[in-house]
């Protein structure tokens, strides 16, 4: 993992790019944002889940894997893992990978059933 990824005295910033066709994309509008980034742990597409899909990338030299969905979502629960904290990032109130996905969440939470 390089420096632009892990956390120092506080966050770092780098872009991200958005994959059309997934659920991110979907929720948020964006095909390219900017995220906090203070992870300490990657993810090795070579061992990605069957049924999990990339769906952001962060557009640094690394292109490291910043998020997570199911790639089949029929009959699943709604699932959505993003490696920064959107709940840290500055302006987070008007970020959509920030607000959009905080959003989205309470949506479902409020909508599941038992």
């Amino acid at each position: 993992m390089n420096q632009i990824h892990k956390k120092g005295a506080e966050d770092k910033v780098h872009g991200v790019n958005v994959k059309k066709e997934s659920l991110l994309y979907s929720v948020t509008g964006v095909e390219k944002g900017e995220v906090n980034s203070a992870h300490h742990q990657g993810i090795n597409p070579n061992y990605l889940g069957e049924n999990l899909m990339v769906s952001a990338y962060s557009d640094t030299d690394d292109g490291i894997i910043e998020a997570l969905e199911f790639k089949d979502k029929t009959d699943k629960a709604f699932m959505l893992g993003v490696q920064w904290h959107p709940e840290r990032m500055k302006e987070k109130e008007s970020n959509p990978l920030s607000q959009k996905v905080k959003e989205q969440f309470i949506e479902a939470v409020k909508n599941h059933k038992r």
